[in-house]
């Protein structure tokens, strides 16, 4: 070590004195003095007095430093800078450690709840590696942009560690991007324990697609879809909770539905599990199985109708089983040929409830089925063999007895809502077919003429009744509730009063609307007396093949009323009686034929032409009416009223001036709508 050099300086401003170079250790006297009051220490020392000796230096203990020093690296360029906050009460603590600990970054002050701020520029980031290698990073945490307005945070609690995602906004999203085709897993366990895959999300490239999870304050959380359907692989057993819930006081539980193909194992399931079966079985095509009492039993079958369970058997014999008597009510044989035979065992083998019936079907090409008894059970009636073609069923009227009844057949049941007015068809509960018969509203008759002597006056036109449409929908296309609309007949002409004049025409009905779904059209009306001919009114088809039924013409040269025309469902109304040059009285005419029958017919001026008779038969149409003959000595016959649904009104008659009023044309009947649902 060089010789410590005093200056003259030194020791005129007293800054090193005699005693510091009187210090008993030696070496240390100058450099003691120098570093007074500067948190370094003498750690060790060599040499004489002198200065010659070496002199190492330390750190005292909690050393303070002021201001902000930069340590390592070159002046501008250094390795850490330290910057010091005045009245600063936190800061941070490194640790050194023993073999087998680790060194420690500790957030120390008098503050309770202390932390650390690590500040990062820009889009830069804040790694965290194993070893020594940046290329094994362990964390890293980086900003996708500078204007970030979300963030995630990590938090612990007590049982359970929280990744919870703030910031500026109202509501951010926490999203978590796998890299490529990487799998999100969530897996539980922990790492002493092995950790087990639960739940584990894998990649779909491009997907426009998504599964969309909603939880509920107090309804039903759900499982729904983005777009398109969920589709469930095989192998997945769903819980399901039936609707509506039960009575009050019920626990309301789940049941497991499983697919499959083969009769199930009764190893499987629990009670009150479903089980359909996809394949065809060689005895039955029942393929819905309940497990009940630890066994699977067949309820139900492919095939049959909405209300109505059916069996049916390829084989030549079945015997009747416990799963028959909620799960069976048709039994068909299909395909066998030769003798075949259906037995019934007894209650104590198989339990059946009182009142259950079977009905049995031959629908095989050759060979008669034999109703067989089990010993013990009772038959009563003498025929118990079903040829080909041919239907009978048996019904249990006691514990062993049956009654067998020859032609049985199933209807399925139905549901049928008649519509006079307008009003709105609710859809009814388990609906699987639906008939509409609607019918259009009917025109009225036109009113005669009303003349002098001399000149032809003819009767007025029938009026055309409404058309009839029926449309049969699957239940499901329809919905829950339909708005119908029913139409209005229309009102015959007015009878003419006033000499030399032509009657009024009638007016034309309205059309009858299930919502946009099925609908029938108006009826025309019919024309008024002229001095020739009057126009009927013109029939609307709603589709093929209705054949056209326009109401009757009048003659043009005043003579007998002429007859609506006949169509396929409808017939119109009859052209009123007309006058001719010579007053000689036209009779009227009978309406047009349909399938309820001819209208009335009005012959003479002292009888009024009768209203057409209602519809037969549910869903059909009324007569139209017929229509009033003409007077030359008196009024004139009024035209005959349409009947209800749909009917036309006739023709009122023609009279003479100064004589007697023209006959009044008939109105037309409302429309109808019938809607029958099969379950």
């Amino acid at each position: 070590m060089a010789r410590t050099l005093i200056t003259g300086k030194q020791v005129g401003d007293g800054s090193v004195q005699r005693d510091d170079l009187d210090a008993a250790t030696a070496g240390q006297a100058v450099i003691r003095k120098v570093i007074a009051g500067t948190n370094l220490a003498i750690s060790t020392s060599t040499g004489p007095d002198a200065g010659t000796g070496d002199v190492t230096l330390a750190l005292a203990d909690s050393p303070v430093i002021t201001g902000t020093v930069a340590i390592g690296g070159t002046v501008g360029n250094p390795t850490l800078v330290v910057a010091a906050v005045g009245l600063a009460v936190n800061y941070a603590t490194i640790t050194s450690s023993l073999s087998g600990t680790f060194p420690s970054i500790t957030s120390s002050g008098t503050d309770t709840n202390r932390g650390f701020n690590f500040f990062l520029n820009g889009t830069g980031s804040l790694a965290i590696y194993s070893g020594t290698s940046s290329a094994l990073p362990v964390f890293v945490a980086r900003p996708s942009s500078v204007s970030d307005t979300g963030y995630g945070t990590f938090a612990t609690g007590v049982g359970q560690f929280v990744i919870e995602a703030l910031g500026s906004v109202t509501n951010v999203n926490a999203v978590y991007v796998t890299k490529t085709a990487g799998t999100h897993q969530f897996n539980t366990g922990g790492s002493s324990a092995g950790y087990s895959n639960q739940v584990q999300i894998t990649h779909t490239a491009n997907a426009t697609r998504s599964i969309l999870m909603t939880g509920s304050v107090a309804g039903d959380p759900s499982i729904a879809v983005s777009s398109g359907t969920l589709l469930l692989s095989s192998g997945i057993k769903v819980g399901v909770r039936l609707l509506p819930p039960q009575d009050t006081g019920a626990t309301q539980t789940t049941a497991g539905i499983y697919a499959g193909t083969g009769i199930p194992n009764n190893a499987n399931g629990v009670n009150g599990d479903y089980y359909f079966r996809g394949d065809t079985p060689s005895v039955s095509t029942q393929q819905l199985y309940i497990k009940s009492a630890g066994a699977w039993t067949p309820v139900a079958s492919g095939g049959g109708s909405s209300n109505v369970l059916t069996l049916d058997i390829s084989g030549s014999s079945y015997t009747l089983v416990s799963g028959d008597n909620t799960g069976t009510d048709y039994v068909r044989y299909t395909t066998a040929t030769g003798a075949k035979t259906f037995t019934v065992p007894t209650n104590a083998t198989v339990a059946m409830s009182a009142g259950k019936s079977f009905v049995v079907r031959n629908d095989t090409t050759a060979g008669a089925i034999t109703i067989t008894p089990s010993s013990g059970v009772t038959f009563l009636g003498i025929n118990f063999t079903v040829d080909v073609n041919e239907t009978k069923q048996i019904v249990k009227v006691g514990t062993d007895t049956w009654d067998i009844i020859s032609g049985a057949i199933v209807i399925p049941a139905t549901d049928v809502q008649t519509f006079n007015s307008s009003g709105t068809w609710t859809k009814p509960a388990n609906a699987k077919t639906v008939v509409v018969i609607c019918i259009g509203g009917g025109g009225g008759g036109g009113s005669g003429r009303k003349g002098a002597t001399g000149v032809v006056r003819s009767g007025g036109g029938g009026g055309s009744s409404g058309s009839r449409s029926e449309c049969t929908f699957d239940a499901a296309t329809l919905p829950a509730t339909v708005s119908i609309t029913i139409g209005t007949g229309g009102n015959g002409g007015a009878a003419q009063v006033t000499n030399s004049t032509n009657g009024s025409n009638g007016v034309a009905g309205t059309s009858t609307t299930f919502g946009v779904y099925a609908g029938a059209l108006q009826g025309g009306a019919g024309a008024a007396g002229t001095a020739a001919s009057a126009a009927g009114g013109t029939f609307n088809a709603n589709y093929p093949p209705t054949v056209l039924s326009n109401g009757g013409a009048s003659s043009a040269s005043g003579g007998n009323g002429v007859a609506g025309a006949v169509g396929t469902f409808t017939g119109s109304g009859a052209a009123g009686g007309g006058l001719t040059t010579t007053n000689v009285a036209g009779t009227g005419a009978v309406s047009g034929a349909s399938n309820a029958g001819s209208g009335p017919l009005g012959l003479a001026a002292t009888a009024i032409a009768t209203a057409g008779a209602a519809a037969l038969y549910l869903g059909g149409l009324g007569q139209s009416g017929g229509s009033g003959g003409a007077s030359a000595s008196a009024t004139a016959v009024d035209g005959g009223a349409g009947g209800f649904p749909g009917g036309a009104g006739g023709g009122g008659g023609a009279a003479t001036d100064s004589v007697g009023n023209s006959g009044k044309g008939g109105n037309g009947a409302a429309g109808q709508c019938v809607v029958i649902t099969y379950f």
